[in-house]
């Protein structure tokens, strides 16, 4: 499946808050998962560019990725994960969206 499909997925259940994501613990899980997908395709990106292109699907969606946006979202996942490894990972997340822009 296509790294934006996936996240795209993740970021709606996110957003939406519908039972059974509406709990704090939900909530936690789904930015926790949405944070592996965007750390997976950021590593996809990354041996892409290093072959000189890419070579399925899941990573030709680059020019897709909407760095700007997923920056945004960041923040309100960071509101709602509390454990500090959690936090770690979104703030070396960031960091790598920036290398990308």
């Amino acid at each position: 499946m296509p790294f934006d499909v996936l996240y795209g997925v993740f970021e709606a259940l996110f957003e939406s808050r519908s039972p059974p994501w509406h709990t704090s613990k939900a909530l936690s899980f789904v930015a926790t998962e949405a944070v592996l997908v965007l750390e997976s395709w950021i590593d996809a990106i990354g041996r892409a560019r290093a072959r000189g292109g890419a070579a399925d699907r899941s990573i030709d969606a680059y020019d897709e990725l909407p760095v700007v946006d997923i920056a945004r979202q960041l923040d309100r996942f960071a509101s709602s994960v509390s454990a500090g490894d959690a936090q770690a990972r979104l703030g070396v997340l960031r960091r790598r969206l920036q290398d990308l822009s």
